[in-house]
């Protein structure tokens, strides 16, 4: 009878874990169409993944799951407007695999701009499902032969009415994002609904209805800092009347290689950290390259309740193939900046929206015009090349002196900000020079911060190589592209 109880403990299992979406993975980034039909839209890369998962429990029963991902961005006018995904789940469960879940699903999300900061996308997804019962696979106590054991070639004398069913089903989501500088997903909040057409199956005879399943979901990058950013992520499932939830953490730090192969540059590292309530912790890391990412995951089953827990453990591991599919727009070079950058400062410009208009052409001339003009919506822009050298952000004398200029002008006038933007040229990965970027305004933010201003008053971001103020065809071009902006404003 042991192998009977084992299937019965199997099919109560998957009902459980693995009924089509039920199956979450660690490293669900990956798996985005299991969670939430609306994420299909909501990144830039071409990508295509697949992750496999097996989860141990008691008497040698094991879940095995596999899932491949297609997705893909689409973009009018270079402008992301939604995206589609295509996947394939294959579930099997016990101990020789009697019970397997197997089925497809396609999505298409459509996203609008919500706010200046802010986006809303709207998911839908078709799937359809067929799960098995092999009979062969257990025996019972009438397999058994008084003296000789069990002979398999008995009947067993279980009588399934049907050892296949199928259905299609519907499933829809929302998910809302906040873009960060360089596009990816700062801070999210998602909702979706599985099941809705409530589709039915039966092995037994009697058609039973597949229960709503819900699931919210969201994240906040809390802290980010030069490379390392840290990012609380929480999801809630509800799986056949029980609830989930998984509280867990992103930690990512972004990487620079010196030297660089087609097989591994620059990049960076997550580590993630979930916690399920009543269930136990997982740990997962995943190393992300600029046309691929993999990751490895293993979770440590453990009811910190004190209650039995049937699970023994979690193995998982990952891999994607990705492109970008975002352009940057071609941009104009301003014919008025080709006097300027041979190392001395340049003519300010204004930065919209603004209200009058200036002939300042120094910091000092920034000052007087801060005296005659009373607008709280003037801003200013000043461009500056630091001669940097290449792969470098280090402030050389000439810098420290122009900058010093900046420190006054902002210690007598508390009421002003001041952005600071680092540039490139495009040698290099746009990785790496987007971490060039960012240090090199970095470097200028550690030095106004050492001569007295609030860090309050000073943000940084870098454009890598996105807005060269030269065509990168020559050294000169170049290394006058790599420079530092500065926008001071009330």
């Amino acid at each position: 009878m042991t192998k009977k109880l084992v299937l019965i403990a199997c099919i109560f299992l998957t009902g459980l874990y693995g009924v089509a979406q039920d199956v979450n993975f660690l490293l669900y980034s990956n798996t985005s169409l299991n969670i939430n039909p609306a994420m299909v839209s909501a990144g830039d890369d071409f990508k295509a993944s697949g992750n496999y998962k097996n989860v141990s429990y008691i008497n040698n029963v094991n879940v095995r799951s596999a899932h491949i991902m297609l997705s893909r961005p689409l973009y009018k006018n270079n402008k992301r407007f939604g995206g589609f995904g295509l996947s394939v789940l294959s579930d099997k469960s016990g101990d020789v695999e009697q019970f397997t879940c197997e089925g497809v699903t396609g999505a298409y999300a459509h996203e609008v701009q919500v706010t200046s900061w802010s986006r809303l996308s709207l998911g839908l997804q078709v799937a359809y499902f067929m799960k098995r019962i092999d009979t062969k696979q257990f025996s019972t106590g009438s397999q058994w032969v008084e003296g000789e054991g069990y002979d398999p070639s008995l009947v067993n004398g279980e009588n399934f009415e049907k050892l296949t069913t199928s259905n299609f089903t519907l499933n829809s989501g929302l998910f809302w994002y906040m873009p960060d500088k360089d596009r990816s997903v700062k801070a999210y909040l998602g909702f979706a609904m599985f099941n809705l057409t409530k589709p039915e199956y039966s092995f037994f005879g009697a058609e039973q209805a597949e229960p709503f399943k819900y699931v919210a979901h969201a994240g906040y990058e809390v802290y980010k800092k030069n490379n390392f950013s840290i990012t609380p992520q929480l999801l809630y499932y509800n799986s056949y009347f029980q609830n989930n939830w998984i509280i867990g953490s992103k930690w990512s730090y972004k990487y620079k290689l010196l030297q660089e192969s087609m097989l591994f540059s620059s990049g960076s590292i997550d580590i993630i950290t979930d916690y399920k309530i009543n269930h136990g912790i997982a740990l997962a890391l995943q190393v992300n390259q600029p046309g691929y990412s993999f990751g490895i995951g293993y979770g440590f089953a453990n009811d910190f309740s004190g209650n039995y827990t049937p699970e023994k453990g979690t193995v998982e591991i990952s891999l994607s193939i990705k492109k970008s599919m975002f352009r940057e727009p071609e941009k104009k070079i301003n014919e008025t900046d080709a006097a300027y950058y041979q190392g001395q400062e340049r003519e300010l410009v204004f930065k919209t929206p603004i209200t009058h208009e200036t002939d300042a052409k120094t910091v000092k001339e920034v000052k007087k015009e801060l005296k005659r003009e009373s607008s709280k919506e003037i801003k200013f822009k000043l461009e500056k090349d630091f001669q940097f050298g290449f792969n470098e952000a280090v402030l050389n004398d000439e810098a420290k002196k122009y900058i010093d200029d900046i420190v006054l002008l902002l210690t007598e006038n508390e009421s002003l900000f001041i952005e600071i933007i680092g540039h490139t040229d495009n040698v290099g990965t746009r990785a790496a020079n987007q971490l060039i970027s960012e240090n090199r305004a970095e470097v200028v933010k550690k030095y106004l911060v050492e001569k007295g201003i609030g860090e309050n008053r000073i943000k940084t971001k870098g454009l890598a190589d996105l807005q060269p103020v030269f065509d990168n065809d020559t050294e000169e071009h170049r290394s006058k592209n790599r420079r530092v902006e500065f926008i001071i404003y009330y």
